[in-house]
């Protein structure tokens, strides 16, 4: 009778399972229905390999060594590497591993580069950048393709763009935008608000009536466009008085001495070709004017227009192509005190073809002659001088005139002809004028006594004709003597 070896029921029972699993091509692991080639009740590891240490710049056909595992640690590098290729364990279709970068420097990995079986394919088909300790790829090798493909990755310090804030970015490396010659474009409410093209950028692309506004600490309105009314805004955002400008601009703080002197719209061309600002009227049945400058009211702000120049130049030059307009205009009310003037210069005035006087009956009233007599006795009490204009005397900082004159004195002229006289402001400028300066700055005004030396004349023509026929009536008595 044989004897039983437990020895050989061992090696049965072995045989045996294997060709369970042969048959059944499945295995399970602490179960007895396994579901897959391989079903796993409970965790198993996966065990890590020896690091492997690289070396700063490219690591070419990375080693995994002598014996394969699934997971590796990166360590030596104290700057930026890459790796180029890795060697996979022979024929090992669907091999997988998990290289984890210990050092705090970027680690890339190369796409399509190195010995051609060991390349490694990045999406995109571009260089794959891990950034920050401990960040990880995981990569599977694929033998139809002979390549590592990346299945996942993990980066310390990713390249997407946080719609919750960002840190530690690079500028130039780190932006939003392209990186081809496509637009940008900026939607919401999926309506597109701004496009961003190769050579410029359009906000309201869509023909969109969306203001623009931008708004800084102390402005809630620096820049506005008003989009319904194709109207721009400095320092502001509502029409001004009605109307509907193109453009407008508000200086809307008091100066001081920290503040300055604030101008709505300030032109400084620092280069020497062209001018500060140029107002132009292209269209020749626009009657209106190409610029305009007033103030508001009979306040202390009472200077329209200012300009000055502080070369051997023009500072104000007026010009028209038509015979029949003005090159300059300037007027005043004649009612009221009258302090004022259509226009005033300081220096002298030069003139070619005539200065005029409105002497048409027609704009005229009240008519009378001058009586002869009246004119001639007014012409004697008249006195005339040589003087010396004292400036300095209403400015100190007005130039020095040393020029002689030939003149009246108004309280002469006054007590004889006093329609000739008047009560105006006269201007005492500095003898230096800043390009922003205010009215205290540029001068002082003081009210004096002025002469209309053209009204004299026709006093003065009408003494001529009676001194003349008073010449006339004594060269006939002399005549009638002689003849006796």
């Amino acid at each position: 009778m044989p004897h039983f070896k437990p020895k050989n029921l061992s090696i049965s029972l072995i045989f045996t399972f294997f060709i369970t699993i042969s048959a059944i091509s499945q295995v399970g692991i602490g179960n007895t229905d396994p579901k897959t080639q391989l079903d796993v009740d409970g965790s198993f590891s996966l065990r890590e390999g020896a690091a492997i240490t690289l070396s700063n710049g490219l690591n070419s056909d990375l080693s995994l060594g002598a014996t394969s595992y699934s997971f590796y640690r990166i360590t030596g590098p104290t700057s930026a590497f890459s790796v180029s290729g890795i060697i996979p364990e022979t024929d090992a279709d669907g091999q997988i591993i998990t290289l984890v970068n210990t050092t705090d420097q970027p680690m890339t990995i190369v796409h399509n580069s190195g010995t051609a079986e060991n390349r490694v394919y990045s999406p995109g088909e571009t260089n794959l950048v891990l950034s920050g300790r401990y960040s990880t790829i995981t990569l599977q090798y694929n033998t139809s393709l002979d390549k590592w493909l990346p299945i996942n990755s993990m980066n310390g310090a990713s390249d997407d763009w946080k719609t919750t804030g960002n840190a530690s970015t690079t500028a130039g490396t780190n932006f939003v935008g392209t990186t081809d010659d496509i637009d940008l474009v900026v939607k919401r409410n999926n309506i597109e608000s701004i496009r961003f093209q190769a050579a410029e950028t359009v906000v309201n692309e869509d023909n969109l009536d969306i203001d623009f506004r931008v708004e800084t600490e102390l402005e809630s309105e620096l820049f506005f466009i008003n989009a319904n009314d194709n109207q721009i805004f400095v320092k502001g955002n509502t029409q001004h008085l009605g109307y509907i400008d193109a453009f407008n601009a508000y200086a809307n703080t008091s100066g001081s001495s920290t503040i300055g002197i604030q101008y709505a719209i300030s032109g400084w061309n620092q280069g020497n070709q062209g001018g500060g600002g140029n107002f132009v009227i292209e269209d020749v049945t626009n009657p209106f004017a190409a610029m305009e400058a007033s103030t508001e009211g009979t306040g202390i702000a009472n200077r329209g227009l200012i300009t000055s120049t502080t070369s051997a130049a023009i500072a104000t030059s007026g010009t028209s192509n038509d015979s029949n307009s003005w090159g300059v205009y300037g007027s005043v009310p004649t009612t009221g005190t009258w302090l004022g003037y259509g226009g005033i210069f300081t220096g002298g005035i030069a003139y070619a073809n005539g200065v005029y006087n409105v002497s048409d009956s027609r704009a005229k009233r009240d008519i009378k002659e001058i009586s002869s007599t009246f004119a001639l006795d007014k012409i004697l009490n008249i006195k005339g001088y040589t003087y010396k204009y004292d400036l300095k005397k209403f400015n100190p900082k007005s130039a020095e005139d040393t020029k002689t004159y030939y003149g009246f004195m108004a309280q002469n002229i006054k007590e004889f002809l006093p329609h000739s006289v008047a009560l105006k402001k006269v201007p005492f400028r500095n003898e230096f004028i800043e390009a922003r300066s205010s009215r205290e700055d540029s001068g002082k005004d003081e009210l004096l006594n002025v002469v209309d030396y053209t009204s004299i004349i026709p006093v003065l023509v009408e003494a001529m004709k009676e001194q003349q026929a008073q010449i006339e009536l004594l060269k006939t008595k002399i005549s009638e003597l002689e003849n006796k």
